[in-house]
């Protein structure tokens, strides 16, 4: 490492507490360091006192944004879920209807039946079908974790 040689101007009290610290590290160590040396050390020390509290913070935040978006991003991914069900359900109605119906006379669908009017047993059946799948998938993650 280079020294430069620095002319400061310092309090009586700071001269003091580096003698201090000088003693100390003299008593610790048997080994007599200069004023410049004691700076330096505590300098170091300070640097490395601020890099801590900087990443002591950092984690400090990101653990409190964790914990106030936690709730937010639950009721987000219960809303997906919910969606993506939805979705797979029409997929099963509509890959049924056009299946069966690919042949038939297309004037017969010129009025929609909607659920709450009427609900289908094979609406029923995709919604179960629908459900299990998703069950299926669940468990399927919740052993995966069990296993880690």
């Amino acid at each position: 490492m280079n020294y430069k040689r620095k002319n400061l101007y310092i309090s009586e009290k700071t001269i003091s507490y580096l003698e201090k610290v000088q003693n100390n590290i003299l008593e610790q160590t048997g080994e007599k360091i200069s004023i410049g040396k004691v700076l330096d050390k505590i300098c170091k020390e300070h640097e490395v006192a601020t890099d801590k509290k900087m990443n002591d913070l950092a984690v400090m935040i990101a653990e409190h944004l964790a914990e106030s978006l936690r709730k937010d991003l639950v009721r987000i991914r219960l809303g997906t879920n919910s969606s993506d069900r939805n979705t797979q359900v029409l997929l099963e109605m509509f890959n049924h209807l056009f299946l069966v119906n690919a042949q038939k006379d297309p004037t017969l669908y010129k009025v929609l039946a909607t659920t709450d009017k009427i609900k289908s047993p094979m609406l029923e059946s995709a919604e179960i079908h629908v459900k299990n799948k998703i069950e299926t998938f669940r468990q399927i993650k919740l052993d995966r974790k069990g296993d880690e």
